[in-house]
């Protein structure tokens, strides 16, 4: 691993901690938050990483490039459903 890559990982590591700061701050209340990765492996990495070490119940939304609008794809995923917990988007420009 060269020097570059290490640094890379290092800044991963740090927007991982800050992910999971920002989803416990808001732990009681609903809050959508949107996660951008640019390759498919680093966001499965990012998703596992996030559930051994974030104590909150997240749900996942994965948006397909086909998507338009972000309150269609989240309405037809929900229904009726009333949100009590948050909802992690984890796939967007992908």
């Amino acid at each position: 691993m060269n020097d570059s890559q290490a640094e890379i990982i290092q800044i991963n590591q740090e927007s991982l901690k800050t992910l999971i700061r920002g989803i416990t701050c808001f732990q009681e209340e609903f809050s959508l938050i949107l996660v951008v990765c640019n390759y498919r492996t680093l966001r499965e990495q990012v998703v596992q990483q996030l559930r051994e070490q974030c104590p909150v119940q997240m749900r996942e939304l994965v948006l397909e490039k086909s998507v338009q609008t972000l309150y269609t794809r989240i309405t037809e995923e929900l229904g009726t459903e009333q949100p009590n917990r948050h909802l992690q988007n984890s796939n967007i420009m992908w």
